[in-house]
């Protein structure tokens, strides 16, 4: 192509294609794609130099940025075995609501708190309720040798004991959650090996290098472009030499296997399966620099630009689909955010916000006049050997036409590691000889809770 096209970069004309099932491709095209219209977009030193080498430095750049990320979000501090430690979770928080059947909620502040023992299968639940600085109620309930120990001042002044209680602490589900640990290291050896294999996997004589004129947001722009060329030949090579790689790994084999919790062997059949390529499409990965920084980028799959990606002012953009559905992704101060749209519609968005010591959510819906927004926000994050704990502020809110309803969450959460809070069980009662007398001291104290808490309907009831 000459000096003198140009190349429409954010709004292409091209018609669509009935989209074809590309099976294992999908796994080069994912890589590439990361390693191109992600990581590239950092720059590179020489434009002179050959495209193998800027692919190369662009894919280590890549790879130091996400595995120096993933360090600092996942080398906590805090370490837990919940099999041999003993450890808490502790919340406490107020609600804001508007919905009419849930605004007596607005008055109080709750606290919850749930204590494990694994080893000693001891599990302590902790719950009450305060208005202001007064506790109108609190609850404790101990399962400790096959027994449950009830406890609460303010409804009696002795530990209620339930014999027979069998329970035991689920052993298949915290292997569950010890087996979707996700731990750096592995992850760390995955990257890292998987650079490698891709670096190596490129082969020089696909690409290309040419000066164009692309156009960008309606601005003409003199660029330098870049290109690799996935045809069949270059696709069966890289794909052969990636099952090649990984299948001969043990290391990196066992690593995945530690992330996704799937046994070797499934990993290796995965990667050892063949490749249909009998309706594959030539796919060819562009990207254009200008100044020493790639400022745009797309992939196409024979003439159907499939994706599409722009870097100015430190800001990422990319953006897939078509004329009728297609998403939007923007990268800018700490900020990731990806809506969804069908026919210009936004239907679904995604923003994520990402600082050392605070993280936040928004998720927000919109479909047949009903709009949903979820709000969530962890700040004042604190992390130690011993403790892990935040400030947290939850919310939801529902519009449907002219009705909305919202309720909002706000206080602190934490996971502590140590004693769990818990009663003296030495004088607890038996439940079955409770006289009278004390069932009747009980009900009436947990009536007069219950009117404390303008719950009188519900006393009423009783």
């Amino acid at each position: 192509m000459n000096e003198s096209n140009v190349e429409q970069i954010i709004v292409p004309n091209y018609e669509e294609k009935p989209k074809k099932k590309k099976g294992k491709v999908v796994l080069i095209i994912l890589l590439l794609l990361i390693a191109g219209s992600i990581g590239l977009y950092f720059g590179y030193q020489k434009l002179n130099s050959n495209p193998l080498s800027i692919y190369k430095k662009a894919i280590n750049t890549t790879y130091e940025l996400l595995d120096g990320y993933l360090k600092d979000n996942l080398e906590t501090k805090f370490q837990l075995n919940p099999y041999e430690e003993s450890f808490s979770l502790n919340t406490n928080f107020s609600v804001e609501t508007s919905i009419e059947d849930l605004k007596k909620l607005n008055d109080y502040n709750y606290g919850f708190n749930i204590g494990i023992d694994y080893k000693n299968n001891i599990l302590n639940l902790n719950a009450n309720i305060k208005e202001e600085n007064e506790q109108i109620i609190g609850l404790l309930a101990l399962l400790k040798n096959n027994s449950l120990y009830l406890a609460s001042d303010e409804l009696f002044s002795k530990v209620v004991k339930i014999d027979s209680f069998n329970y035991e602490l689920d052993q298949e589900e915290i292997n569950e959650l010890q087996n979707y640990k996700i731990e750096y290291e592995y992850i760390h050896t995955v990257l890292t090996k998987l650079k490698n294999i891709l670096i190596n996997s490129l082969d020089e004589e696909k690409f290309d290098m040419s000066n164009e004129t692309i156009e960008i947001d309606g601005k003409e722009i003199e660029s330098k472009k870049i290109s690799y060329i996935l045809d069949k030949e270059n696709l069966e090579r890289t794909y052969n030499y990636f099952k090649d790689q990984i299948t001969n790994d043990e290391e990196l084999i066992n690593a995945i296997s530690e992330i996704t919790n799937l046994s070797k062997d499934e990993i290796t059949s995965i990667f050892t399966e063949d490749l249909d390529l009998s309706d594959y499409e030539n796919i060819t990965i562009n990207l254009y620099a200008k100044n020493n920084q790639i400022i745009a980028g797309n992939i196409i799959v024979e003439e159907e630009l499939i994706t599409r990606f722009t870097y100015e002012d430190k800001e990422f953009k990319l953006y897939m689909g078509d004329e009728y559905t297609n998403i939007d992704l923007v990268y800018k101060n700490n900020t990731l955010e990806i809506k969804y749209y069908e026919y210009d519609e936004e239907i679904y968005s995604l923003s994520f916000t990402d600082k050392k010591t605070s993280k936040e959510i928004k998720i927000t819906t919109n479909e047949y006049g009903e709009n949903n927004n979820i709000y969530l926000k962890l700040s004042n994050i604190k992390d130690s050997s011993n403790k892990v704990s935040s400030d947290i502020e939850f919310s939801y809110e529902n519009k449907y036409y002219e009705d909305i309803n919202a309720i909002k969450f706000k206080g602190a959460i934490s996971i502590e590691k140590g004693q769990i809070n818990s009663v003296d069980t030495n004088n607890a009662i038996d439940i079955n000889s409770l006289t009278e007398e004390e069932q009747t001291e009980i009900m009436n104290n947990l009536l007069r809770v219950i009117e404390k808490l303008d719950l009188e309907d519900l006393a009423n009831s009783l």
